[in-house]
């Protein structure tokens, strides 16, 4: 399991508050691109109360997390195409081991 990268922001909209979400992206590592030309930051378990905390003004630290992760620490399977489904449950989705 991975924790990915993502920013939020909470403003007021002309019919009342909207929360938006952003998934922060890299570029690919050596397993992901040959998949896709992008990849989501994944934080390190080690960084999560740093990426977490809205008072952490540490912009080196933040900044560091935005690479792509190593390639050795994730393996890559196939997925059903069935995964971009609304119609069927999450466990028939996934496919991979």
């Amino acid at each position: 399991m991975f924790g990915l990268a993502g920013i939020t922001e909470l403003w007021s909209g002309p019919e009342g508050p909207i929360h938006t979400v952003c998934l922060v992206t890299t570029e690919p590592d050596e397993l992901m691109q040959s998949i896709h030309d992008r990849m989501p930051v994944i934080i390190p378990a080690s960084g999560y109360s740093d990426w977490l905390d809205p008072a952490n003004q540490n912009t080196a630290r933040l900044k560091s997390f935005i690479a792509p992760y190593p390639a050795g620490l994730m393996t890559a399977c196939p997925a059903s195409t069935r995964i971009t489904t609304r119609r069927c449950g999450n466990d028939q989705r996934y496919q991979g081991g």
